[in-house]
């Protein structure tokens, strides 16, 4: 008996995966990560999207590990930039339609960021297990500026709930997001299990040397998009709390003190813009200027050197939902300094692999102020760090945990069916009010904002009746 649950346990498994927009993004590399770690351990793995293009993809997509199929890039994305969720809702129900009606079965769907797709793959394919991976709630993400916006995210924000509570099973990026998680969706039960993202890991022995004396220069990094939200600003006030208040003028130059702020940059965005100005207008004021050097928009190549030739990196964004930066530059075995929230409570060890920080000006200068103090610190953490990405964050971890979810999904048997009944009725009664409330918002919109196309709409019988 102990032999066959073995076999049923070690069989190739047929897994689909279905997800929004195949490009570039974090949750890309996630979902490409997994396809590739799950077909290392022999399983069958067919990519679908509602979108692909070879020319901005990652590469493994390209290298024809596993199939990938397009279907519904022919629906719009949008209406006059209004209704973005409604139009990303209608993909998602058309790419799972497609799966169902064009394919054979699979034994396990994985679906992410935009859970509308469980009850369509429950209602047409039955006997599959589904995983859903919540990189975070979508709700949480989505700004309410008027009346109007909350009033139309309502059915959106309960369509979410139910639709997530009716997969199988359910894992998220971080324990941090385990608990909005939970806070979030109080209509389901189930707790969440936590898969981590990971990062690729070059041989220790391939890291690029410094192209710097680090005895003689004292580099901190910071990698991040220029965006408000990233807190970049932090590092230039320590930098100049540094300078200003924590060492004397004699101690500042002798420990030649840099900052390098490399990240995401495009002069098309005005966000981009707006902040490298604002920063280098900090920077002035604090008379730190001549000590920062920018990196816009820095290549991959540049990436590794850039890394090699820091002392520690600093990490300034609070609540992140993860952050792979601290794990990227951990395996490339250098510490970080980052705030006391969100991701990095998980991925970085206080004091062991870099140093956890209150978000002020204060408390990051004074983690700084240890590795100027210390030159060997640096390397001392970073040996650290490495060991902590290859426990926790590589790619053979991901997958291992991923096939072994799988494994004990494919065996899984349906005693939710009533209870995923009852949400399957929530979801087409939440449907129709969505419907309507769409309806609804773009009626006052039309009556607001475009009375001349109302008019186009309206019969003209109804027109002479109200005197219009």
């Amino acid at each position: 008996m102990s032999n066959n649950n073995n076999n049923n346990q070690k069989k190739k498994l047929r897994i689909a995966f279905l997800h929004p927009d195949l490009g570039l993004g974090g949750a890309e590399r996630l979902v490409v990560d997994c396809a590739v770690g799950l077909v290392k351990h022999k399983h069958a793995v067919h990519m679908f999207t509602s979108h692909y293009d070879e020319n901005r993809s990652f590469s493994e997509t390209r290298e024809g590990l596993f199939e990938i199929s397009v279907h519904g890039d022919w629906l719009p994305r949008h209406c006059c930039q209004f209704f973005h969720i409604f139009f990303a809702i209608l993909r998602n129900i058309w790419l799972a339609i497609c799966v169902c009606c064009f394919y054979p079965t699979f034994d396990i769907f994985i679906c992410d960021q935009i859970s509308i797709c469980i009850p369509i793959l429950r209602m047409f394919s039955p006997g599959t297990k589904i995983l859903f991976y919540c990189h975070f709630p979508d709700q949480l993400l989505s700004k309410r500026t008027s009346i109007i916006k909350q009033i139309y995210r309502m059915p959106f924000d309960l369509l979410e709930q139910v639709t997530t509570g009716m997969a199988d099973q359910v894992v998220v990026n971080s324990e941090f997001t385990k608990g909005v998680y939970q806070k979030t969706f109080t209509l389901l039960k189930t707790i969440p299990g936590v898969l981590y993202p990971c990062v690729p890991l070059t041989n220790v022995n391939d890291l690029p040397d410094p192209t710097i004396d680090t005895k003689k220069e004292t580099i901190f990094l910071s990698i991040n998009r220029f965006e408000r939200k990233k807190s970049i600003n932090l590092c230039i006030e320590a930098l100049i709390k540094l300078k200003n208040n924590i060492l004397s003028d004699k101690e500042f130059k002798k420990s030649n003190i840099k900052l390098i702020i490399a990240g995401g940059y495009d002069k098309r965005v005005k966000e981009n813009v707006d902040h490298f100005n604002e920063l280098e207008e900090i920077a002035k004021k604090g008379n730190v200027l001549q000590y920062i050097t920018w990196k816009r928009a820095f290549s991959d190549e540049e990436k590794p050197i850039l890394l090699a030739n820091a002392c520690a990196i600093l990490y300034t964004p609070t609540n992140e939902h993860f952050g792979i930066v601290p794990i990227e530059c951990m395996a490339s075995c250098k510490p970080v300094i980052a705030c006391a929230s969100g991701g990095p409570l998980e991925s970085v060890a206080n004091g062991k692999t870099g140093y956890l920080c209150e978000p002020n000006a204060s408390s990051f200068a004074n983690a700084m102020l240890k590795f100027i103090k210390n030159k060997s610190l640096s390397k001392e953490m970073g040996v650290d760090g490495r060991k902590r990405v290859e426990q926790m964050f590589s790619r053979d971890s991901l997958a291992l945990k991923l096939n072994n979810i799988c494994e004990d999904l494919s065996l899984l048997d349906d005693a939710n069916a009533c209870n995923n009944f009852c949400l399957f009725l929530i979801f087409v009664c939440s449907f129709i009010c969505l419907i309507v409330i769409v309806f609804c918002v773009y009626l006052l919109y039309l009556i607001y904002f475009d009375n001349e196309a109302l008019m186009q709409m309206l019969p003209d019988v109804l027109l002479r009746k109200n005197g219009w």
